[in-house]
């Protein structure tokens, strides 16, 4: 996996690169989250190692074009999304799904999908990127 290098764009939002930019296509990192748990597993070790307790997660948009391009990301440090997870608003989803361990949906505005893991009798909820990056079993994290 790639070495990160971290930039700080300004006080509570950081984006991270690969150190050598041809190492870490976009197409190159979607393909890896599918087909390599342990290139999965990194990545989240990665993102469960931000300092921040809670953060925004974002990418650049996925188009045809940039997909050859170089992957980046970056995250907003936003505290208020630690509290305990409220599975209410997805409930619907969640109870469509059956015995997946996630579930894909639209956004109320249909202009993106959200992924939420479900979780089952005996499993904590995650409100938040961090929070599952830093609890979830090994399991759905390959599967996310």
């Amino acid at each position: 996996m790639a070495t990160w290098i971290e930039h700080e764009l300004k006080p509570g939002v950081i984006r991270y690169r690969a150190a050598r930019r041809d190492v870490c296509r976009y197409d190159r990192v979607l393909a890896a989250w599918r087909s390599d748990a342990a290139f999965a597993l990194r990545f989240s070790r990665l993102l469960a190692a931000i300092s921040f307790d809670a953060y925004l997660w974002d990418t650049p948009p996925a188009t045809r074009s940039s997909l050859r391009g170089e992957f980046e990301f970056t995250v907003t440090d936003c505290p208020e999304l630690d509290r305990p997870a409220d599975p209410a608003p997805f409930r619907d989803q969640i109870e469509k799904s059956g015995p997946a361990s996630m579930v894909r949906f639209p956004n109320l505005g249909g202009d993106a999908t959200l992924v939420a893991p479900c979780a089952r009798a005996g499993e904590r909820g995650f409100l938040h990127l961090a929070s599952f990056c830093r609890r979830a079993p090994a399991r759905l994290k390959t599967e996310l």
